[in-house]
Formats: C-alpha cells, sequence, structure tokens
C-alpha cells in the first residue's frame, strides 16, 4: 500500500495533461452518467507532462457495480463528446469483466490518479 501511495504523489507532482475545466466536466458527467459515489481515475499517457499527444483514459468505480453498464458509459462518453468535443476517450469500468484482464487491470489501477 505504501508504494501505491509513492506512485501516486510521483504522478501528483509531474502534474496532468488536462485541464481544471475538462476534469469538472468529467467529474460531473459521470456522476450524472453512473450515480452517486461514482469515482473517476486518470491513467496513460495524459497523467505525464512530458509526453504529447495521446487519449484520455478513465477508469470509472462505483460501490455499486449495478451502475457499471455499458449504456451508462454509451451516455457518459455522448454527452461528455459534446462538452469537451470530440477526441479520443477510454472508459474502463471497474467491475468483474475489467478485472478478468488481469495484466491491463493492474497497469491501469497502480499508476491511475483520482480526478
Amino acid at each position: 500500500m505504501a508504494m501505491r501511495k509513492n506512485i501516486h504523489l510521483f504522478f501528483l507532482i509531474l502534474g496532468m495533461r488536462i485541464s481544471q475545466q475538462e476534469i469538472n466536466i468529467i467529474k460531473e458527467i459521470a456522476k450524472q452518467s453512473f450515480g452517486e459515489g461514482t469515482e473517476v481515475l486518470l491513467f496513460g499517457s495524459r497523467i505525464f507532462d512530458q509526453k504529447k499527444g495521446g487519449d484520455i483514459d478513465l477508469l470509472i468505480r462505483n460501490e455499486d457495480k449495478t451502475k457499471l453498464t455499458l449504456s451508462a458509459k454509451i451516455d457518459f462518453l455522448v454527452e461528455l463528446k459534446g462538452q469537451i468535443g470530440d477526441q479520443k476517450i477510454d472508459v474502463i469500468l471497474d467491475n468483474d469483466a475489467s478485472k478478468r484482464k488481469t495484466n491491463f487491470y493492474h497497469s491501469a489501477t497502480i499508476q491511475a490518479i483520482k480526478l
């Protein structure tokens, strides 16, 4: 657990290539789409200031896994692209299907930063 905390601190010091306005929009739309208690984490190349380009990789969590549906994901993406523009956005729902992709899920969660 201490190592994970240190990794998060490392990435927070580096910063993220996503604006505060985009963060606010993402969090609000996630709450609307997936309900109360939704947590949004950013992972991938956007957590590194020194990199260029890259899509917005998001991991969506909610303790109530029944809210993490494909329909809610589609609604989220449509609304989000309508508000921040048509850019490449990848969304992973933190559910059993994602967790079965062990290596990918682990690499996404180890570097993810809560928005």
